[in-house]
């Protein structure tokens, strides 16, 4: 027997051996990438106050999905390695490992079948592809784990370990919710095998476990806070229908749908919400008559069986009852859940269907063994190659959103879309987000976006539509509130941008399903109050929203914008002795936040006897972002102050070029700053050039003109430099440096025609 185990072990890590190189993807992100639950920072009593996804149980929001020992994997495989999703992978693929080694052994010591029939099974559950979800997505950790402990719970009651058993059921409902069926399923094979107990061991045995049962129920119930959780109508169409018929039609044909996959696993996809199933609204639809001869099937098939005392018999009836009671909990038919359909649910029930293939495939064999045997062998070798390949699209989220495409085309283009976004493919994810929102029009995530992208390419009104759509089709969408506010600023439409802000900040996050989220996106809006009132030269407005910031910022949001904005804040209203000690501490926060070192440096600059620290705090900016332009801008600036003006020269010229080459275009300012350090470095005929091309880009501004006439008026070149004076006052009459300009540069040519004369 041990050897079929380990062959099944065996195959079950060879056909998954692709996942090592696989990241994370989809949900991992929120469960693991963002869940500082995981992390060693984290209580690890957070594990059992908080749901899968970091969230408190008791909040409104909860995904109510209770699973402290899979975190508790996660928080293990952190302290090893930390986030090299190797680690994580290896784990789910030994776990499902074990599990393809304990389902022969089970299926053989418990219901005695024949070695070759649980050799098939094992096999089956270990290649088949409808698993990939639950181990090469590392969210599956919870089905893997639960059904481990389950087959260990039902082998510790088959040898009599009533303790073991209760144990073992209680981490399995530890690992996920369906765990709560592993004590249901041991009485059940009170039932189903008589002959395995005698009657005082099983009047004790169904008493405890009774007992154990209401307890966990009681238990589970009780961290839900007696409440289901509330899901979106994209997420679960059927469960939202005012139809109690369709409603009723759709979900008795949804097992349909799972035992399809099972059986023909070719389409696979890594979602199945908001249109993938269609929903059967009518009583003529084709597909209630599949559904009627499956449930026909499934009554013939243990009806049929009651009664009869034999191995194949009990074998049946128990893999059918692992079927059923294992799938129970994930059918909407006990409570509605946050899907129509999910893979990695059907990893726990796929037990008992792999025993009832190899049954079947045994009985088969008895009649033709050789066709059997060949039929076998293929069908492994067809599922085998099938997961490998499967494995692939959970390589990477492009990968797998791809793969997608065919079956929920808005959630894949949507998701798709956010990638390519990320990887600088701005041309491919607009198609991709715009391509979504054709098959679905109201998916605010994907407006929201869509906005993000705009924004970046400065295309500030289409990125206000989008953000403006965002919030109509969700409107406590805060993040959206916070982009808009941002992108009406950059629009030069502050009284708008103020009101957006102020929404977001003050926009409620009850029943929201990611609160974390909703509250970075608060603190955000509430930062970007206190930067709007700072750049529109009014400090004490901003000190108001930065300090509500401060002191409303919750743990997982990172502090260090905040305190380096209150340092700002503070030294422009030429507080120095309070602005230090925030600079500080956002240093201490973050120890190579650039902004931090940039603004501590200038406020160190303010007092001379500290220029030479103000100077290590730019060198040490410089060491960190040595191509950084912001960066390079202020040291130049430092330097200029500073009086070293052949030394500015250099960081100024390579600010000038960087803009230059990025944007075809310098910013005025940066312009101006190279060129007056020229002028004094004694560099006049390269000063020119700069004030010339500072000229070109703001021709209104009277300084432009002004500061070009300087310059060539100090190389002489007088009737150009009087042009520029003229034209300066012509924009500004009333511009008294022009004026002086003027007046000397006259005089000059005066003092020059009688001198020739």
């Amino acid at each position: 027997m041990w050897i079929v185990c380990g062959v099944c072990a065996l195959a079950a890590t060879l056909v998954y051996l692709n996942t090592l190189n696989a990241g994370f993807v989809y949900d991992d992100n929120r469960a693991i990438l963002s869940n500082n639950d995981i992390r060693p920072s984290s209580p690890v009593t957070n594990l059992f106050i908080n749901d899968f996804w970091g969230t408190p149980m008791h909040h409104s929001g909860s995904h109510k999905s209770y699973r402290p020992l899979t975190i508790l994997t996660f928080r293990l495989n952190y302290l090893l390695g930390g986030l090299k999703p190797v680690g994580y992978h290896a784990t789910n693929v030994l776990l499902h490992a074990l599990v393809s080694a304990l389902l022969p052994l089970w299926a053989s010591t418990t219901l005695h079948l024949p070695p070759k029939t649980t050799l098939l099974a094992g096999l089956l559950f270990a290649v088949h592809p409808v698993h990939c979800e639950a181990v090469a997505g590392l969210v599956g950790r919870a089905e893997l784990g639960a059904t481990a402990f389950l087959l260990l719970a039902l082998l510790s009651f088959h040898r009599g370990h009533l303790s073991a058993t209760v144990l073992f059921s209680g981490f399995a409902l530890l690992f996920k919710e369906q765990g709560l069926m592993t004590l249901p399923l041991c009485a059940a094979s009170v039932f189903l095998q008589r002959r395995s107990f005698k009657d005082n061991f099983k009047d004790k045995t169904l008493v405890t476990l009774s007992a154990a049962f209401f307890v966990q129920l009681a238990f589970r119930i009780s961290v839900m806070g007696a409440t289901l959780p509330n899901f979106a109508s994209a997420d679960n169409p059927a469960a939202h229908s005012a139809s109690f018929s369709t409603r009723l039609m759709t979900f008795l044909h949804l097992p349909v749908i799972n035992l399809k996959l099972f059986l023909l696993p070719t389409v696979l996809s890594f979602d199945w919400s908001m249109d993938a199933i269609p929903l059967v609204t009518r009583l003529c639809d084709q597909r209630n008559v599949l559904s009627l001869i499956f449930y026909i099937l499934l009554a013939t098939l243990i009806l049929t069986r009651f009664g009869f005392e034999s191995k194949k018999s009990r074998g049946i009836l128990t893999s059918a009852a692992f079927v059923i009671l294992t799938y129970l909990p994930v059918s909407n038919a006990v409570g509605y859940v946050g899907f129509v359909v999910a893979e990695r649910t059907l990893y726990a029930p796929s037990v008992g269907l792999c025993l009832l293939t190899a049954i079947g495939a045994g009985e088969l064999s008895k009649k033709c063994r050789r066709a059997a045997t060949l039929l076998a062998i293929c069908l492994l070798l067809s599922l085998t190659a099938r997961t490998w390949s499967r494995n692939a699209d959970w390589r990477d989220e492009e990968a797998l959103y791809r793969s997608g495409v065919a079956v929920n085309p808005p959630k894949a283009y949507g998701n798709l879309g956010s990638v390519l976004s990320s990887k600088g493919r701005l041309a491919e994810a607009e198609f991709c987000y715009r391509r979504a929102l054709e098959f679905r029009p109201n998916m605010a995530d994907v407006h929201y976006n869509l906005g993000l992208l705009l924004l970046n390419q400065q295309r500030l009104d289409e990125a206000i539509s989008s953000f403006q759509n965002a919030i109509f089709f969700r409107p406590r969408l805060a993040a959206a509130h916070v982009s808009l506010g941002v992108a009406l600023g950059q629009a030069k439409r502050p009284v708008e941008a103020r009101q957006a802000f102020l929404r977001a900040a003050n926009s409620d996050g009850q029943g929201l399903k990611d609160p974390k989220s909703h509250e970075s996106a608060r603190i955000s809006a509430l930062f970007h109050l206190g930067r709007h009132f700072l750049e529109h030269e009014q400090p004490q407005h901003a000190l108001i929203y930065l300090l509500q910031a401060k002191d409303q910022r919750p743990d997982h949001y990172q502090p260090q914008s905040i305190y380096n904005l209150l340092g700002e804040t503070y030294g422009r209203l030429g507080q120095h002795a309070e602005a230090e000690p925030w600079l500080r501490a956002s240093l201490a926060s973050k120890p190579d936040h650039i902004p931090a070192h940039l603004n501590y440096g200038k406020i160190l600059a303010t007092n001379k006897s500290r220029s030479h620290e103000a100077e290590s705090w730019y060198r040490r900016a410089l060491h960190l972002a040595p191509h950084d332009a912001n960066v390079l801008r202020h040291y130049g600036q430092f330097l200029m102050q500073q009086d070293r003006h052949p030394e500015a020269v250099s960081f100024l010229q390579a600010v000038v070029n960087a803009s230059l080459t990025l944007r075809g275009q310098a910013l005025y300012p940066d312009l101006v700053n190279l060129a007056t350090s020229l002028r004094v470095a004694g560099r006049l005929d390269q000063a020119e050039k700069f004030y010339l091309m500072a000229r070109q880009l703001e021709p209104e501004n009277p300084a432009s003109h002004i500061n070009l006439g300087a310059i060539l008026h100090l190389r002489a070149k007088l009737t150009q430099a009087e042009k520029c004076y003229v034209r300066a006052l012509e924009l500004a009459p009333e511009d008294e440096i022009a004026k002086l300009n003027l007046q000397r540069l006259r005089k000059l040519k005066e003092k020059s025609v009688k001198v020739a004369n």
